[in-house]
């Protein structure tokens, strides 16, 4: 009688008791034995001699269970170690969402774990991601300018901060905004108007006159004794305008000078004059 061996050979056990009567029935059965690994962590034979691994030691160090994790971007894959987070593909793909990122509202980004953020990236976030910052505006209006730069880190800093202009009057006739809410006048309209440190009767009665005020293109500056240097201030004390002079009356073109009140500095070789004008 006939056994096979396992490795595809024939042989008589000698006791009458073998699996074939004859050897040719053994030699078209008798099939080498391999060995597969059924993806779940186990190995078996298929019964055809063609398994992958020939021993059954070879398969079992290296037959994985397979096992799946999800990418990051929506797709699942079998990291091969059998240590993946989910033990079938359906539940990974039921789980496994895009990444994406939302900005925090204090300039931090994080993922939602929807994936639908507003961003695709994490430096894209990054990049566009601001924090809020707060501005106080003329009207006492609390805003944020949307660079991150602003004044101050919260609303209610800003609130608690956020004060009505008000004006002054220096001693040059120049309004300026004390920045306390106290100023003694309420909008730089009044101020202007009110602001007179110098009147023209005064100063013409010095032997100083500009004329004409207002105008649109262009004054005139008379004194009784010679002119060095004439200046044009404008309401936030900037020189907007320098003229020379060795002469006792002088012609000047305003017409390139913005519409405002300036102050307008004479210096002669007796004494320095002041005087509001107003151009047109």
């Amino acid at each position: 009688t006939w056994e096979c061996d396992g490795q595809g050979s024939c042989f008589d056990p000698g006791t009458g008791q073998g699996t074939y009567a004859t050897l040719p029935a053994c030699l078209n059965n008798c099939i080498a034995l391999s060995w597969d690994c059924s993806g779940q962590g186990n190995c078996y034979d298929p019964g055809t001699g063609q398994g992958s691994y020939a021993t059954l030691s070879a398969c079992q160090n290296n037959c994985i269970a397979v096992s799946w994790e999800c990418d990051g971007q929506g797709s699942c894959y079998d990291p091969g170690t059998g240590q993946g987070t989910y033990a079938t593909l359906s539940a990974c793909q039921n789980n496994c969402i895009a990444l994406s990122w939302d900005c925090s509202g204090q300039g931090n980004c994080y993922d939602p774990g929807t994936g639908q953020g507003v961003y695709a990236t994490l430096s894209a976030c990054q990049n566009s991601c601001i924090a809020p910052s707060w501005n106080c505006d003329a009207q006492l209006s609390c805003y944020d300018p949307g660079t991150g730069q602003g004044s101050y880190s919260s609303l209610l800093s800003c609130q608690n901060n956020c004060i009505v202009p008000s004006w002054d009057c220096n001693d040059l006739g120049v309004c300026f905004d004390p920045l306390t809410g106290n100023g003694q006048y309420n909008s730089l309209t009044d101020c202007h108007l009110e602001c007179t440190s110098l009147s023209n009767d005064e100063i013409t009665d010095k032997g100083f006159e500009l004329y004409p005020n207002p105008t649109k293109f262009e004054c005139t500056v008379n004194s009784n004794s010679i002119i060095n240097e004439i200046r044009f201030f404008d309401v936030s004390s900037r020189l907007c305008l320098l003229e020379f002079s060795n002469k006792r009356t002088k012609i000047l073109d305003v017409s390139q000078l913005s519409k405002g009140i300036y102050i307008v500095e004479v210096i002669t070789e007796q004494e320095i004059f002041k005087q509001k004008l107003i151009v047109e």
